[in-house]
């Protein structure tokens, strides 16, 4: 069983079917070598150095959102290409919301997102 995570503003679902990436190997792996999806990766401190990502060995270009420890977006960058080397909040952060480049995203920083958790088998 893993956790499904649903990323919300409002009744919008900004990210379905999220991965948790919580610990020291899977938010290094992030979507590294993966087909498109979404990953949510979780710090364990709130802090620039420790929410900057790469894409490198990435196969597609993403969207980036950060989140501070309440669920507020400080950050957003788009587009971001595959092996860049580093990119780095604004401010500081304490989750990163990995997900497939999109045309609009329909959030902005300031806003207050929600996320839900499920259990799938």
């Amino acid at each position: 069983m893993r956790p499904i995570l649903t990323l919300l503003k409002g009744k919008h679902k900004i990210a379905k079917d999220a991965t948790l990436c919580d610990t020291l190997l899977s938010r290094s792996i992030g979507l590294m070598l993966s087909r498109p999806r979404v990953a949510i990766l979780k710090a364990k401190s709130e802090s620039i150095a420790a929410t900057t990502i790469h894409t490198f060995f990435m196969r597609f270009a993403i969207d980036a959102i950060w989140l501070d420890r309440n669920l507020t977006v400080v950050d957003i960058k788009q587009n971001i290409r595959p092996y860049r080397f580093l990119v780095a909040p604004r401010r500081k952060a304490m989750y990163i919301v990995e997900l497939p480049t999109q045309e609009k995203l329909e959030i902005n920083i300031g806003d207050k997102l929600k996320l839900t958790i499920s259990i799938s088998e």
